[in-house]
């Protein structure tokens, strides 16, 4: 017999503690603690609420079949005491079915192997008395153990998932950037919501795994993990840039435009240097020696219009070179040989990459393009450039 029919057929012996009688009734006495199962992996696991025989169904057919034998070897002691033992495993299951578990010590849904909880039964003490069964107690410890061990993984750990918010208030994205570690382990990431998020707002973003090597911390029956985040850091568009730290944008525009700069030694039109005028914007001259980029001024322009608003920033620089004539070309006013002080002009500006978050002028997410113009004879003519370029916009100064 297997262990289920095993230990009720042996009930005969042991009747002393599992069956007793009162007047003609045979009373079954049950520990409920032997009947207590599991779902779920070791750190991971729950009680089952209802009771469980394990192999009910294949005990039961197993005793009814050798009771078919004893009938048919006329074995008429051997059937009666087959058929009473059949009665007393079907009366038990229907007192089990009766009953329902909960952990009232321990950490139900985190179980592991090893964990010894405290388990209250609750059910209805007249319909369990129709089965002639009585349970030993209500209460009582049960250790945890025979769970099956796999590698929890917490799914949303920084070794696995950075998520992160770029763009506009109200217009953001959301940015979920998984591992080469998540990959390993066939963790996939989704969020019920991707774009247009707003700060402030909550949203869940669920975690979930196709690998049989690993289950998800805190994760459902399904085995999804889901963790909720609460939306920030997402920038805005001012009219204005007041009291704003653009030292992040400064940096990133001042390298643009020192790829364009003139350099000690080096020989081209005037054009390409920056040098602007009719003397030096065609002709061939030599850099005998290039100042530092100096930024002049720093404008900032504004459109909002019924589906967008729109913004660019903007710095002006100058560079103080001294320059030789190599050839004067169309020039009339400089010979050959002739040397000058001059200042080149530039612009490096950025159209609808930036944003303000926590008093800064930043980038809005990892994509931007940078612009750069050149060869102005002075501040006023390079500012003039762009306000006539983009002059659906509000323009101000940024000190």
């Amino acid at each position: 017999m297997k262990k289920i029919a095993s230990l009720l057929l042996s009930a005969a012996i042991i009747f002393g503690t599992l069956v007793f009688a009162t007047g003609c009734t045979k009373v079954q006495k049950v520990d409920l603690s032997k009947y207590v199962a599991f779902e779920g992996y070791s750190q991971m696991a729950s009680i089952k609420e209802q009771p469980e025989i394990q192999d009910y169904e294949t005990e039961y057919e197993e005793l009814k079949e050798e009771r078919s034998e004893a009938r048919d070897d006329d074995d008429d002691e051997r059937y009666e005491e087959l058929k009473e033992k059949m009665s007393l495993l079907k009366d038990l299951k229907r007192a089990l079915d009766c009953v329902t578990f909960k952990v009232v010590k321990g950490d139900d849904g985190k179980l592991a192997n090893g964990d010894t909880i405290v388990v209250k039964a609750r059910y209805n003490e007249d319909k369990v008395a129709r089965y002639d069964v009585a349970f030993e107690d209500d209460e009582f410890e049960v250790k945890v153990k025979d769970l099956e061990e796999k590698e929890i993984v917490d799914a949303f750990d920084e070794k696995y998932v950075k998520v992160t918010f770029t763009g506009i208030d109200g217009t953001g994205s959301v940015d979920i950037e998984k591992t080469d570690e998540a990959d390993d382990l066939s963790i996939y990431y989704s969020a019920d919501k991707t774009y247009g998020v707003s700060n402030g707002e909550k949203l869940k973003i669920k975690a979930y795994t196709y690998s049989d090597e690993i289950m998800l911390k805190d994760c459902d029956e399904d085995g999804n993990a889901t963790k909720e985040f609460t939306v920030e850091g997402l920038g805005e568009i001012p009219e204005k840039l007041e009291n704003v730290d653009t030292s992040e944008i400064d940096k990133e525009l001042l390298a643009k435009v020192e790829e364009k700069a003139a350099e000690k030694g080096a020989t081209d039109d005037g054009y390409n240097f920056g040098i602007a005028g009719d003397n030096f914007r065609y002709s061939e001259i030599k850099i005998l020696n290039a100042g530092k980029l100096k930024a002049e001024k720093k404008i900032y322009g504004y459109k909002k219009t019924s589906y967008s608003i729109d913004n660019i920033y903007a710095v002006i620089y100058s560079q103080s070179c001294k320059v030789k004539m190599i050839d004067p070309s169309y020039s009339s006013k400089l010979k050959k040989g002739a040397v000058k002080n001059v200042n080149a002009y530039f612009i490096a500006y950025v159209n609808d990459y930036t944003m303000v978050s926590d008093s800064k002028l930043q980038f809005r997410s990892d994509y931007y393009y940078i612009s750069t113009s050149k060869t102005y004879e002075s501040v006023k003519e390079a500012e003039k450039y762009i306000k006539d370029y983009y002059d659906r916009y509000e323009f101000t100064e940024v000190k």
